[in-house]
């Protein structure tokens, strides 16, 4: 195991599994499972809470920027919405000057943004809002640092959970047996009084709660079929003088869209996605951009094409949504949470999963704080109510798409007249055009939108014509 160990710090014991620690575990600690944005905040929050901190990465973690194995979409386009941002300011102040220190982009919405869904551009009005613009691998490195840099939390990593350890008298989970990723020996036993799943969709809590006798969540599933395909630039000087971010969202009759975003170190990212199998985009050269040229404004195309590429084309495949109800079970064992992907995972298009994941870990610090007979419980019912309209807007834009399940054909056409005449009256009404960006930010509720002072114009046909999707 490569453990980053601060000098000063204590750090709890590991016994081999099946036999007794020689000295009881170390009290107020907490284990997280998992090294990406949301197990990086989850362990900055704890560490008001617990005396220590464990931070376990399956991932030999770089020391630079570069994408891991472990987050597969993290070449990709990201974006940490001006929600999240501000939630992330608050656990680690100063966080966005050292972002834009170490060489991070920065514009302001909506004034630099260019967002077409729909057929329309919403109007690009200032909000009073900078927003930091990076790659996921470089946010994740200037987070990691900081969250390693805090006195009672430890990071290790290339070391892996292989199961819970359980206590039937008093049902809870008291620590986590864990193996190195590469290498032999037994696994060995972390106790700890609190561990939070954060590994993503792939996390193993839901298998590991069945196999103790806990009923697996509720899940709701919808299969989306989205692929990306994405390549970073280094654009000439003024090529892009406008937007520093431009958006083009999928309509219904041609289910695909794209973004062009600035990065840290002055590269930009190109990313192309497509609903279904014949709309996935090419990983090859040629392809990818006829692609491009189909869906970009010509000018942000124009810029792509005289740029100079830093790397080649990747690709990566989102095939459902996922929602796991934990909020709903009658039976959890305390001592455990999951927390990022593995409660909820949305399509990547709309951007929000980061903030998603840094909600849920400012809401374990609130729970952990008040010290509910039931933490799990009194977690997950919070983070139902706080994302729950965020997962339902989504789910109902994927759910627009001719190929995605889940509403009938007549449904889809009123809905995506709806989002079209939305995105129509946002074009020319500044209110309406924030009010949108506010949604997709995750601060208001889609319910904003049904509101006399929305609905009127919204509903007035444009010049007389109906809005077609």
């Amino acid at each position: 195991m490569n453990t980053n160990t601060l000098s000063g710090t204590r750090q709890p014991r590991l016994t081999p599994a099946g036999r007794q620690p020689a000295v009881n575990h170390p009290a107020d600690h907490a284990v997280v499972l998992g090294a990406g944005i949301g197990g990086l905040t989850a362990a900055r929050v704890l560490a008001d809470h617990y005396a220590h901190v464990t931070v376990i990465e399956r991932d030999a973690l770089p020391a630079t920027t570069a994408a891991r194995r472990g987050v597969p979409q993290g070449s990709h386009m990201h974006g940490l919405v001006a929600h999240g941002a501000d939630l992330l300011e608050g656990l680690l102040p100063g966080l966005r000057t050292d972002l834009i220190s170490a060489g991070a982009a920065h514009a302001e919405l909506l004034s630099d943004f260019r967002v077409s869904y729909f057929g329309s551009v919403l109007a690009q009005v200032p909000m009073g809002l900078s927003l930091v613009l990076s790659s996921r691998p470089f946010l994740e490195g200037q987070l990691r640092q900081r969250v390693a840099a805090l006195p009672n939390v430890s990071i290790t990593d290339a070391t892996e959970a292989v199961q819970l350890r359980h206590a039937h008298r008093d049902q809870r989970i008291t620590g986590v047996l864990l193996a190195p990723v590469h290498g032999t020996g037994s696994p060995q036993l972390m106790e700890a009084d609190l561990v939070v799943d954060a590994t993503g969709r792939a996390c193993r809590s839901a298998t590991w709660l069945g196999e103790l006798g806990y009923p697996r969540p509720a899940e709701t599933k919808v299969r989306v079929d989205v692929a990306y395909a994405s390549r970073h630039y280094r654009m000439r000087p003024g090529a892009m003088p406008a937007d520093k971010v431009t958006l083009v969202g999928p309509r219904p009759h041609r289910p695909r869209g794209m973004s062009l975003v600035a990065q840290e170190n002055g590269l930009w990212v190109m990313s192309l996605y497509g609903y279904g199998k014949e709309n996935h985009p090419p990983t090859e050269q040629a392809g990818f951009g006829v692609f491009a040229r189909q869906i970009a404004p010509p000018d942000a195309w124009s810029a792509v094409a005289q740029a100079e590429p830093v790397d080649g084309i990747s690709g990566y495949k989102f095939p459902a949504t996922i929602q796991r109800h934990y909020h709903k079970d009658r039976r959890l064992p305390d001592g455990l949470v999951v927390l990022g992907e593995g409660i909820g995972s949305s399509n990547p298009i709309y951007g929000t999963g980061m903030t998603a994941a840094i909600t849920q870990a400012v809401i374990l610090g609130e729970v952990a704080s008040e010290r509910p007979g039931s933490l799990p419980r009194s977690y997950y019912h919070r983070v139902n109510q706080r994302l729950r309209m965020a997962w339902l807007f989504s789910n109902a834009a994927d759910q627009v798409m001719p190929d995605v399940p889940g509403i009938p054909k007549s449904l889809k056409s009123v809905m995506a007249k709806y989002y079209a005449r939305v995105m129509a009256a946002g074009a020319t009404d500044p209110e309406i055009a924030e009010t949108v960006i506010r949604i997709i930010d995750m601060t208001n509720s889609p319910l904003e939108l049904l509101k006399p002072r929305y609905v009127r114009p919204i509903l007035k046909p444009a010049h007389g014509h109906a809005v077609t999707a």
